[in-house]
């Protein structure tokens, strides 16, 4: 889509072609001469001229030598009268609508920005990347006289061995060209995409992109016209304009354009920044798909530090499901893994640097179906985590099974506390309310959306929704995540969010108890704890 200033533009230039287009009608059906006129008309449909314009002199037939010609029109087949009428009044709406057009235009604060962005780097060359070939024109309109120092600033139209010569001039060092007695060099450029590809442009050191590329491909394209080897700079500088908020909501330019990049990212890796993002190396992709566990896990946890990108399930499914396939273990061994008695304790295999717990326990709700993760602080504030959290901490890999030294005689006093906290400790759901990224809070709005549409009760309303925000219980999360995850997956496929998603929902919703101020946490009993 075109930017909204440019569509104004453009939709300005539109009108007034309109306009004159109109003018020249309204002259045309009001002349006399209709013999003389017939033959022009004639004689330029001959000419099967590709633009719709009537290049003749209107007032050559207004009389034949010397003397008017009259030839009245039919009005009872024509209608002139009313058809002059209505010119004028499209006119009349013309003129109105170019005036507010001119405010909108003047209003333009981005390319005001632009033009202070260059203005800051009077001593650096330049290059600004536009999606659309009319906003590279809009900009060539508009631009130089909003900039206020004397740079040489260019804009790159033309054929491709045009460009071509715009970019040597641009950057002769780095394109070993010599700049002729007749030529200027290029301090700041403006250009489309045509410019990204293949090109050296290690001259310059910054780049802004006043339109962003749809296709993540493009913006490394254009990226890499400077941040390259040979570059002449120890650092150089990438400005992205982005949406204002309101059309992004509209559009979610940028939210797609970050999922494509973190696709890339998490696959083969990237050695730079796009839109703020940190650079995953290569070798990082290849530690998330390795077979040394160890490796996996941390780059597993970088990810879920830094990125929304992976679900929270997607981090523990893989393992599960290649323990379940592996022929290593025999069904006895499975059974034993999948039946271990409760109140066994283990090892916190994970800590990251501002973790304070000394304790983390697991514990089973009241209807010993599923459980919360607490961790536990040296005062014995127990602190409710996400289930997430809890499993990144405790999740080990087969090279971290070596016996380590048991505190036999404060295991019964920690199980004291814990227990202790499992009776007496209330809390409310601001203190836990769940965390989504954008594509989840997105999909929640939309499935709160369509049971108002749809007619469902407030109450049925607002359990579902906070079953999905407030609840800690790792059964209900997962199911819920999981739905909202398939609402989500419509959405983006524009299909039909109906009744029986929805319903699933409720049923888990109606499950859930909302913990209040005066009541307990719904815990029952310790599955184990984790020192």
């Amino acid at each position: 889509l075109y930017s909204i200033q440019v569509s104004i533009w453009n939709y300005e230039k539109k009108l007034t072609n309109f306009k004159d287009k109109l003018e020249k009608y309204n002259k045309i059906i009001s002349v006399k001469n209709l013999e003389k006129l017939n033959k022009a008309i004639d004689a330029y449909n001959e000419q099967r001229a590709e633009e719709d314009e009537l290049d003749f002199d209107i007032s050559t037939f207004e009389e034949e030598d010397g003397e008017p010609l009259s030839m009245d029109a039919d009005e009872g087949k024509f209608n002139i009268n009313q058809l002059k009428s209505d010119i004028e009044k499209d006119l009349r709406i013309i003129s109105v609508l170019k005036e507010q057009l001119a405010l909108l235009i003047k209003k333009d604060n981005k390319i005001k920005v632009l033009a202070d962005k260059l203005d800051e780097n009077e001593e650096s060359k330049v290059l600004i990347f536009t999606y659309f070939t009319d906003t590279l024109k809009y900009l060539q309109l508009n631009l130089p006289g909003l900039v206020r120092n004397k740079k040489n600033l260019e804009f790159a139209l033309g054929t491709k061995g045009e460009i071509e010569n715009f970019a040597r001039r641009f950057a002769p060092v780095s394109k070993k060209y010599l700049i002729k007695q007749d030529e200027h060099e290029i301090d700041h450029l403006v250009a489309t995409d045509k410019l990204s590809e293949g090109q050296n442009l290690q001259d310059c050191g910054i780049i802004i992109n006043y339109d962003l590329h749809w296709n993540p491909v493009r913006m490394i394209q254009r990226n890499g016209r400077i941040n390259r080897i040979g570059s002449l700079f120890n650092e150089i500088f990438i400005y992205n304009f982005r949406p204002t908020e309101q059309l992004e909501n509209y559009l979610k330019l940028v939210r797609k354009l970050e999922e494509k990049i973190n696709l890339i990212r998490y696959t083969i890796g990237s050695d730079q920044s796009i839109l703020d993002e940190e650079p995953i190396p290569q070798d990082f992709t290849e530690d998330l798909y390795s077979r040394d566990e160890k490796k996996r896990m941390e780059a597993f946890r970088k990810i879920f530090d830094s990125s929304e990108f992976l679900a929270a399930d997607d981090l523990f499914m893989d393992d599960l499901r290649e323990f379940d396939r592996s022929e290593n273990y025999d069904e006895v061994y499975r059974n034993s893994v999948k039946n271990l008695p409760k109140g066994k304790w283990g090892r916190v295999q994970m800590r990251a640097e501002d973790d304070e717990f000394v304790h983390l326990a697991h514990m089973l709700d009241e209807n010993n179906e599923a459980g919360y993760f607490v961790a536990f602080d040296k005062n014995q504030t127990g602190e409710l985590i996400t289930a997430t959290e809890g499993l990144l901490h405790i999740k080990a890999t087969s090279d971290q099974n070596q016996r380590f030294k048991d505190n036999f005689i404060r295991k019964p006093f920690t199980e004291s506390y814990i227990t202790n906290f499992i009776k007496t400790y209330q809390f409310t759901e601001d203190e836990h309310k769940n965390r989504f990224n954008r594509n989840q809070e997105e999909a929640i709005i939309m499935l709160r959306n369509k049971m108002i549409e749809y007619g469902y009760p407030v109450e049925t309303i607002e359990k579902v929704y906070n079953c999905i925000t407030y609840s800690q219980n790792a059964y209900y999360n997962k199911q819920n995540m999981k739905l909202v995850r398939q609402v989500a997956r419509l959405a983006r496929n524009n299909k039909h969010i109906g009744d029986e998603v929805i319903q699933e929902f409720i049923d888990l919703a109606v499950q859930y108890r909302p913990e209040e101020k005066t009541e307990k946490a719904p815990l029952s009993e310790i599955i184990q704890i984790f020192t």
